[in-house]
């Protein structure tokens, strides 16, 4: 018998699994037919869907035509349109004259198809044609995936003459709450859990609230409470915060409706407008560990450099149906220095709908808006988060020039007045005080308009000051300006000088004659000395009170003749030598007021 191999393929096709093939050996006797069945492959392709951006209504602003001087706000809506929750990193400030007036998204998260909005102002300073670009950036949580979103702001500045007063002030109301919708997630029956919602007037009119200003409609309403607000009249751009608290009372959605009610304050026809949020939670009975803190935003007062507010206190809640125990307490954001935390929960464990307390001051380390967030982490990953904010202010005065020369003044004569400004360098308005003078009494206050006046930050106001040397050199002072407990000053200098004059009566003199030296406007009261030039000061001479003096000069008969010089001279520093002529004769020499002389006359130098 003669041995044959053949090759076999065995083809399996299993549901759900790829295809296997394999190859045997096989000693057949007599041949088989050999059937071949071709493999059937399937192929499928997934490609996974780039999630949208985070989307922007309208993503390019315009503002129109405003007149100079006056501002405008607009509102965007960011949508989260995308597969998972998304989370606002950051919203950039436009470009002036642009600004960011209201911002209820950054750093907070969207639920799908949740919003959140943001105001932009527009107040051209010019009549021109103005544009800017923002950038939003948010990450999608689940995906990990970073997205940016621009938007456009264009704006034109406009004189009264070309844009119509009716078309710039027409009113346009407008009411947003945000977040919308307030998810509150999965709560344990009968513990409550608290939100925070941004009420924002985003239109151009100030808005006034309707009794009541908030309230909960419709659905499960009942589970839903307003713990506090702190809605009153709204201005363009200005917002309030209202908590509302969810209590589930029975498993699955639990919903109802956040109500906004406030009316335009115009004197021609008042205006309702209405914002509404939907309210999303849902009650369980299943194992639920969280947390949540109340308020869940603080805003503090204005505060001065140096200064504290007065501290505030955040209620931590286990709004779980389980203990919780609180790992660790920080604070995080741009300025945490500026928000301690002087009472604590961390280490705390909390039954179910049991709190604790934190207690946070703010002590602004600069000026401007200060922000921080306040991070509560929990068991099995949960937390919490409270946005803080605060202002820091600054009171603080300039004199300006710092200092101011009235230059070198003849003593007991005024010198030209100079003006001096006032200005406020904080950042509050200060009430002033009448500006004074420390030091001696050769400057003067002819005029002012800055006591009682409240000065405005960058504002300034006017003191004139004069200057009369009493005394001759450097004579020096202080301008003091002041408010409560700020102050300022600058230096004032005046330099006094003497100006005398000497004369000779007569000044012509014979030889063996008396002629007088008379003196005016020499320092008062000081030692003088006299005498010719190119001698020794023989004569020595007191000043009067007001530095006068007369003293008689005996010519000798064998001083030297013709025309002499008299010198006066004082201490170092107070006038420079001053001298008179004088005319010294012969003794025959006759003069006389007759128009003809007869004779002959000799001059005769003895000298």
């Amino acid at each position: 018998m003669k041995k044959v191999w053949l090759p076999v393929a065995a083809v399996a096709l299993l549901a759900g699994s790829t295809v296997l093939a394999r190859s045997a050996s096989a000693q057949l006797v007599p041949p088989p037919t050999i059937i071949t069945i071709p493999p059937t492959i399937i192929t499928t392709t997934t490609t996974a869907p780039a999630p949208p951006p985070l989307a922007a209504s309208p993503s390019q602003v315009s503002f129109g035509s405003v007149p100079v001087g006056s501002s405008v706000n607009q509102v965007v809506t960011l949508t989260n349109v995308g597969p998972s929750e998304i989370t606002v990193d950051t919203v950039t400030t436009p470009a002036a004259p642009f600004g960011l007036a209201a911002n209820s998204c950054t750093g907070v998260t969207l639920k799908q198809t949740a919003s959140c909005t943001v105001t932009f102002s527009f107040a051209p300073p010019s009549p021109t044609t103005f544009q800017s670009g923002v950038r939003v950036d948010a990450t999608y949580r689940r995906l990990q995936r970073s997205v940016t979103t621009s938007i456009g702001l264009f704006g034109t500045g406009a004189t009264s003459t070309t844009v119509p007063p009716s078309t710039t002030l027409a009113p346009r109301p407008s009411l947003t709450i945000a977040p919308n919708p307030g998810d509150y997630g999965s709560t344990a029956l009968g513990v409550p859990k608290d939100l925070g919602f941004t009420v924002t007037n985003n239109g151009n009119v100030a808005l006034t609230p309707n009794a009541p200003a908030v309230a909960i409609s419709g659905g499960q309403a009942g589970e839903f409470a307003i713990t506090g607000t702190s809605c009153g009249p709204l201005n363009p751009g200005q917002a309030c915060i209202v908590g509302v608290r969810f209590t589930p009372v029975a498993e699955g959605q639990r919903t109802s409706s956040l109500v906004a009610s406030y009316r335009t304050q115009a004197a021609a026809a008042v205006q309702n407008v209405q914002a509404t949020a939907r309210l999303v939670g849902a009650g369980s009975v299943a194992p639920v560990v969280a947390l949540s803190i109340t308020p869940p935003q603080s805003l503090y007062p204005e505060t001065l450099l140096g200064q504290v507010a007065p501290a505030q206190v955040f209620q931590v809640r286990n709004t779980g149906n389980v203990p919780n125990a609180i790992a660790s307490v920080t604070m995080t954001g741009a300025n945490p220095g500026d928000f301690p935390i002087t009472n604590g929960c961390a280490g705390a464990n909390l039954a179910p709908n049991q709190t604790c307390d934190l207690t946070v001051p703010f002590q602004p380390t600069d000026v401007g808006p200060r922000t921080a967030t306040i991070d509560v982490r929990g068991a099995a990953g949960s937390s919490a988060v409270a946005q803080l904010g605060g202002t820091g202010a600054r009171k603080a005065l300039a004199i300006e020039p710092a200092s101011a020369d009235f230059g070198t003044s003849v003593v007991g004569t005024a010198a030209a007045p100079q003006n001096l400004l006032v200005r406020n360098t904080g950042t509050v308005a200060l009430l002033l005080d009448a500006p004074v003078i420390d030091g001696v009494a050769d400057f003067a206050i002819t005029s002012t308009d800055c006591p009682g006046l409240n000065l405005a930050p960058n504002a300034t106001c006017t003191v004139t000051v004069t200057a009369t040397a009493a005394e001759a050199g450097a004579r020096q002072a202080l301008l003091r300006a002041s408010s409560a407990e700020v102050q300022a000053s600058a230096g004032l200098i005046v330099t006094g000088t003497f100006q005398p004059v000497l004369v000779m009566e007569p000044p012509v003199v014979k030889a063996g004659y008396v002629t007088t030296a008379v003196g005016t406007n020499f320092p008062r009261n000081g030692v003088v000395r006299l005498g010719w030039a190119g001698g020794p000061a023989s004569i020595q001479v007191t000043t009067d009170a007001e530095g006068r003096f007369r003293v008689p000069v005996l010519v000798l008969r064998h001083e030297r003749l013709g025309p002499r010089t008299m010198v006066a001279e004082d201490q170092p520093g107070a006038f420079s030598g001053v001298t008179a002529p004088a005319m010294v004769t012969v003794p025959t020499f006759e003069p006389s007021g007759l128009p003809q002389l007869h004779g002959r006359i000799r001059l005769i130098s003895r000298g």
